[in-house]
């Protein structure tokens, strides 16, 4: 078995003796050139001395679960070369591998640990540059030190935020935020981060309730933000002039946020925004005027559920930049017409997705951009009688399309 790389060893069912199971454990022992090792099921009150020996110096991810009679885990921060490590389910993760256990961990998830307290408080992890935490309401020790740490995911970990400040380095560039309910600990929370971390050009929020205004301002060199399902979401800034330094920011992306109102008031003057997305956002009452000089790069523009648009563009204010290549609206209910004035300008528009609006009439009686060579349209019952090949009212203004779809199928034209 020399060439064994993957060992997966599964047990079903409660066993009737652990002593038993622990010897079959020990007799399956395999070569020391294994790589990967996956322990589900096991029923032994504790792992056989080959698990976790250095001499298994190859060894670079290993998952141990369900095996819920073990109280304690083997000495894993001997295994050299360990990169990943997938335990579902313990109390106290404590080590008396001196202050540097797994020197070459590199990404760490901790998920569903409803019982996790205590993370290696007093150690450092010094290779990490991943950490995921998820479902782990009960931590309350500060993590390891972490000073090459580049990313951080934390889903349902409710306050668990607070313990990572202060023990992170200056020069993290994501974090991602999910499922924090807590009442008023994510604002003051993301303002110590803005001071502390200010090399953040990723950022997450999902399902924080308690976020109301995303402090925008905070972070000058933010290249992406995402921000979904924060139900009591309502601005994205407190700044009220406009914001000057806003110029590394390329993507943002506002999904189901239904109490948002408005963009920044001073605008949102991002230069190098190239991605905008707009998603069930059932307060906004308008989209930024100007988007032309505010936003000069923007490249894809993309909305959806937005019920109160009738007309897009909304008159002259709303000038989309002319460097839009891509163009996606949908389930806008109440649109009803596409203004020619608005789209007329867009000489670099290549893409036209309509989809799931219902009530949109006809396409712009001047025409499409010369410079479309794709049209997608679904579930747009009006529109899709007159765009009917050879019969239909708007099938001349379409005709030139060379990839034009309409619910799936491929237009062909003569």
């Amino acid at each position: 078995m020399k060439q064994l790389k993957t060992l997966n060893l599964m047990w079903d069912g409660d066993p009737n003796d652990s002593g038993h199971v622990r010897h079959v454990l020990d007799k399956l022992e395999p070569d020391v050139n294994m790589e990967y090792l996956f322990i589900y099921g096991y029923g032994g009150t504790r792992f056989s001395d080959w698990v976790g020996d250095s001499s298994f110096s190859r060894i670079v991810s290993m998952e141990l679960s369900r095996c819920k009679y073990c109280t304690s885990l083997p000495p894993l921060g001997q295994l050299g070369s360990l990169k990943e490590l997938t335990m579902p389910e313990w109390r106290e993760w404590i080590s008396d591998q001196g202050m540097q256990a797994f020197p070459c961990l590199q990404k760490l998830c901790i998920s569903g640990c409803p019982y996790l307290r205590k993370v290696l408080s007093n150690h450092r992890l010094p290779s990490l540059t991943t950490l995921e935490i998820e479902g782990c309401r009960q931590l309350v020790t500060s993590f390891p030190r972490c000073p090459i740490i580049d990313e951080i995911k934390l889903d349902d970990g409710f306050g668990f935020l607070h313990l990572l400040l202060g023990r992170l380095p200056s020069g993290m560039h994501s974090l991602e935020v999910a499922r924090c309910y807590s009442t008023d600990s994510i604002p003051k929370e993301m303002e110590q981060i803005g001071c502390f971390l200010t090399t953040l050009e990723e950022i997450e929020m999902e399902n924080c309730d308690s976020l109301k205004c995303f402090q925008l301002e905070l972070f000058p060199r933010m290249k992406i933000l995402r921000i979904s399902k924060c139900s009591n979401l309502e601005f994205i800034c407190e700044h009220e002039g406009p914001l000057e330094d806003l110029t590394s920011l390329h993507s943002l992306k506002i999904w189901e946020c239904l109490k948002l109102e408005s963009f920044p008031k001073g605008g949102l003057p991002a230069s190098c925004l190239t991605e905008l997305q707009l998603f069930d956002c059932a307060d906004l009452k308008s989209l930024p005027e100007h988007m032309n000089s505010l936003l000069p790069s923007l490249e894809d523009l993309r909305l959806f559920l937005l019920p109160k648009l009738e007309v897009f563009p909304e008159g002259e204010e709303m000038l989309l930049p002319s460097t839009l290549a891509s163009l996606e609206i949908w389930s806008l209910k109440t649109l009803k017409s596409l203004n020619y004035s608005g789209l007329q300008h867009l000489t670099s528009l290549e893409k036209l997705t309509i989809i799931d609006c219902p009530n949109l009439q006809s396409m712009p009686g001047e025409g499409l951009p010369s410079s479309l060579s794709s049209i997608e349209i679904w579930r747009c019952p009006l529109l899709d009688q007159r765009c009917q090949q050879g019969r239909g009212e708007d099938w001349l203004k379409i005709t030139r399309i060379p990839n034009l779809h309409i619910n799936g199928y491929k237009i062909h034209q003569p």
